[in-house]
């Protein structure tokens, strides 16, 4: 357990340098270049790492997004997959998928190569949930002991976002997104217990918060 500290907490303090990137950037930036730096930015999400980390493996996950840039505007897909699972006394459960997003965020800097932007995605999750064993306690019967078999989910949820991307060195940034998530729908039997939305969270919850920190690399268009 001795590494986690370090792996997590360096991650975790990468947004520190990404803010003092931007205002260094920010600083260089000419004004009068109003169109953001064209091309695609493809990016891997760090914060998975660290949560496998601080959650003892019982979060694995791996996230990946693209983005493209039009005058002001930039078109962001997002995916992901997630395998959740828990092992306690009295009970054990999964759960496995997968989550995609689609959105735009608009920046609110003036040419240069960083963005500091805010925007909005629609996003939705199909995963499955099982438990291979739980037990439901009873003082008069005794303790009942079952399983539940896989079952199949759909969620939707709509995003506010906002964030940074700094560009740290030619063509690769470091940037943060954070999230505000509101669910939609849900599909499924909503009455088994401890279910996690991959992507979303606490399936019992109608709004949840969310942290991102990527890093990406961006293949510039030629000019």
């Amino acid at each position: 357990m001795k590494p986690i500290r370090p792996i997590s907490g360096f991650i975790f303090s990468l947004p520190v340098l990404l803010l003092l990137t931007c205002v260094c950037g920010m600083a260089q930036t000419a004004p009068a270049d109003t169109l953001p730096q064209r091309g695609i930015r493809l990016g891997f999400d760090l914060s998975r790492i660290a949560n496998y980390y601080i959650t003892g493996r019982k979060v694995q996950g791996l996230e990946f997004s693209a983005d493209l840039a039009h005058p002001k505007l930039l078109y962001v897909a997002e995916a992901g997959v997630a395998s959740i699972s828990k092992n306690q006394p009295g009970y054990q459960f999964a759960t496995n998928g997968y989550y995609g997003r689609l959105g735009i965020e608009r920046n609110m800097l003036k040419g240069g190569k960083d963005v500091m932007f805010f925007g909005a995605r629609y996003a939705f999750g199909v995963f499955n949930f099982q438990s291979d064993r739980f037990v439901a306690p009873d003082r008069y019967w005794g303790d009942f002991e079952s399983s539940i078999g896989q079952q199949n989910f759909t969620a939707h949820w709509l995003e506010g976002v906002s964030g940074l991307k700094g560009n740290v060195w030619q063509n690769f940034y470091l940037g943060f997104t954070v999230r505000f998530k509101y669910r939609v729908s849900l599909s499924g039997d909503q009455g088994l217990g401890s279910i996690t939305i991959p992507g979303f969270g606490d399936a019992a919850r109608r709004s949840a918060f969310g942290f991102n920190y990527y890093v990406f690399y961006q293949i510039p268009f030629r000019k």
